[in-house]
């Protein structure tokens, strides 16, 4: 029973007060729950500028890697197409070679 006119006391003191004090306690409240909305916003964003990081890394990585494997891939090409012109100018210089034993056997008879 002491509570609820304990209560009944607060309440009868508060309405009796101006509406200047209220004005304040409204005032306090507002800028209170601004201060929790900026709080909370920023670790947010800071939860997804490290979530957007991290996934970004994992993209260049990603990206590497794959670039990496194409020009592994191209330098394999570029040595096969080397090896196979190397092949070819010797087989031309051979039957090049040939062609012109040939030639002067033909022209000497």
């Amino acid at each position: 029973m002491t509570n609820s006119v304990n209560t009944l006391e607060m309440i009868n003191y508060a309405a009796r007060q101006s509406d200047r004090w209220l004005m304040v306690f409204m005032l306090a409240a507002v800028l209170a729950c601004a201060y929790f909305a900026v709080k909370w916003l920023a670790g947010a964003l800071e939860r997804l500028e490290a979530k957007g990081a991290a996934e970004r890394k994992e993209l260049v990585e990603a990206y590497a890697k794959e670039r990496t494997e194409r020009f592994d891939i191209l330098r394999k090409l570029q040595e096969e197409s080397t090896t196979v012109i190397r092949e070819n100018t010797e087989a031309y210089s051979r039957n090049h070679e040939v062609l012109d034993r040939v030639l002067s056997h033909l022209n000497t008879k």
